[in-house]
């Protein structure tokens, strides 16, 4: 149970992540 926690809260970050570098890239374009 806690291994899945830890995994789905990896994916988590790995979107905002993911989501903030595009932000970002995309930002300057608008």
């Amino acid at each position: 149970m806690t291994g899945r926690f830890q995994l789905v809260r990896a994916a988590l970050a790995a979107g905002v992540l993911t989501v903030a570098s595009l932000g970002l890239v995309a930002g300057p374009d608008r």
